[in-house]
């Protein structure tokens, strides 16, 4: 293959989609960061049942910007384990 078809063929494949995957590159790699620093500063069961809290802000973007069916089965799931996470940092 030619060099100039290898090109085009990236280009083809990257086309608008090369900054949105830095991007998501980007973000992932600070959610790790983030996410090791917490777990060198506090109890790791505290901060875990924290982290399960953000299921609570997936459900709910699921339901308002991508009106998926059955939010109030997936909230109500959502609160429960929330309050588990509530019950494991009060215990």
């Amino acid at each position: 293959i030619l060099p100039n078809e290898i090109k085009r063929d990236w280009q083809k494949i990257g086309g608008g989609f090369g900054k949105t995957f830095l991007l998501i590159g980007l973000f992932y790699a600070l959610m790790v960061i983030f996410h090791y620093q917490a777990l060198a500063r506090v109890e790791v069961a505290y901060m875990i049942s924290m982290k399960r809290t953000s299921m609570l802000f997936s459900v709910l973007y699921g339901g308002f910007l991508f009106k998926e069916a059955n939010i109030k089965e997936r909230f109500a799931g959502s609160i429960i384990m929330v309050i588990g996470a509530v019950f494991i940092t009060l215990v």
